[in-house]
């Protein structure tokens, strides 16, 4: 017979995975009518308007990147400032705090701010991977699998998406958050947390998993996930602003298919671009394994 305590116990994290998937599929289609149906420039760039852009140091924020360094915004008529965040989340708030006038956000830190506001909406949705998030452990806690986490001591910066991807590797392998002595660490903080021994393991997404590698070398293991967790980055506007800057919307979509474009021709000079921006090496900004 089911046990009614763990079952009460999983229904937060239910109700979470079913938030983050029914966003998912709303951003695919969101994508498919924002970046790829933009409207052409008709006015021959009359804005000359500013725009304050938030991004996570992370690779995935490549396309913005991109369109800063490329001009590509200038092009549209927009006079963009980039602030760089250390989390989407961070980013996020960032956007409510009026620091900046879009943000860069995986769906977690999206799906737990809905719960607390509505004045904001989906944009698009400007990139996807398998391969962004990873758990990775000490080899000397001889870690090899998932159920060895139990009662390890596992860090995760909460409310993130590396937050929602251990939760939901946790249910994948019958284990619950009570299972694990689970620390809350920023996610700059994960990779040295793991090197110092202050946990076990890191639930963590690129560059960070990269810089986890470097400190530790040989001593640090990736736990195998296979293609069971898709990261998707997505611009966040609020309300007000979709309202009253129709023209600098259409305008920063356009921006952002020129920059996609440019990342499929010229690959290698995107990622230098993006390595030197945001301060990383340009291993950390292809890593994906």
């Amino acid at each position: 017979m089911p046990d009614k305590n763990s079952s009460w116990k999983r229904l937060p994290w239910i109700i979470l995975l079913s938030g983050v998937l029914l966003l998912t599929i709303i951003f695919f289609f969101v994508r498919e009518s924002a970046i790829d149906q933009a409207p052409p420039n008709l006015n021959n760039n009359p804005l000359q308007a500013e725009i304050r852009l938030g991004i996570s140091r992370s690779p995935l924020s490549a396309p913005l990147v991109v369109a800063v360094e490329q001009q590509f915004f200038e092009q549209e008529g927009l006079k963009p400032t980039l602030i760089i965040y250390d989390s989407g989340k961070a980013a996020l708030d960032g956007l409510f705090n009026n620091e900046v006038d879009l943000a860069v956000a995986a769906p977690t830190p999206l799906v737990f701010t809905s719960f607390k506001r509505s004045d904001f909406r989906i944009l698009a949705a400007i990139v996807s991977t398998y391969r962004d998030s990873k758990v990775l452990v000490r080899r000397d806690t001889r870690i090899r699998d998932f159920p060895d986490l139990r009662g390890r001591r596992v860090g995760v910066h909460r409310g993130t998406s590396g937050y929602f991807f251990l939760l939901s590797l946790l249910a994948e392998y019958g284990l619950d958050a009570s299972d694990i002595h689970e620390q809350d660490i920023r996610s700059p903080d994960l990779p040295q947390a793991l090197a110092r021994h202050e946990v076990d393991a890191i639930a963590v997404w690129e560059p960070h998993a990269y810089l986890a590698r470097q400190l530790l070398d040989d001593q640090v293991l990736e736990l195998e996930t296979g293609d069971s967790f898709r990261t998707t980055f997505n611009l966040v506007i609020k309300d007000d602003f979709a309202t009253t800057h129709q023209l600098e919307i259409q305008a920063i979509l356009r921006a952002l298919k020129t920059a996609e474009t440019f990342m499929g021709a010229e690959a290698g000079v995107a990622q230098s671009l993006v390595a030197e921006r945001l301060d990383l090496v340009p291993k950390a900004v292809s890593q994906r394994k």
